[in-house]
């Protein structure tokens, strides 16, 4: 039953209502997204989901998709889960990053545990702090 309730939850979302939410400007209402994106993912986690994995993923389609805004809402919505996950943190960072929010790009980069990186992650953070210092 859960696993039904997310996947129409996932349709009713990716079907139309995230586009919606998530463009810029007038009539956008981020703080629901975000709820959204958090219900979503505390919906997979109930019904057995890798919400951790659906969140990086659906993040990191946004990325691709240039949508910004989104993958900044799928990324909070992991760390809401995940508290300080590096991988999160780094992935948010670069949305915000394309986003051209560069001080909460800074402020991500910041809150990452820098000590056990492996090396695509510590490429990434060095890669994103030398920009953003320039």
């Amino acid at each position: 039953m859960k696993k039904a309730i997310f996947l129409l939850l996932c349709g009713f979302l990716l079907g139309g209502l995230l586009p919606l939410f998530s463009q810029q400007g007038k009539g956008t209402n981020r703080d629901n997204l975000s709820l959204t994106a958090l219900a979503l993912m505390q919906v997979a986690n109930e019904a057995g989901m890798d919400a951790y994995n659906l969140g990086i993923q659906f993040g990191l389609n946004a990325i691709e998709e240039d949508k910004y805004s989104e993958a900044i809402l799928y990324f909070t919505a992991v760390l809401e889960l995940k508290q300080n996950d590096t991988d999160a943190l780094i992935l948010r960072a670069t949305a915000y990053f394309f986003n051209a929010e560069f001080e909460k790009a800074k402020a991500d980069i910041a809150l990452v545990d820098t000590r056990n990186l492996n090396n695509e992650q510590r490429n990434m953070v060095t890669s994103l702090k030398n920009i953003l210092d320039n």
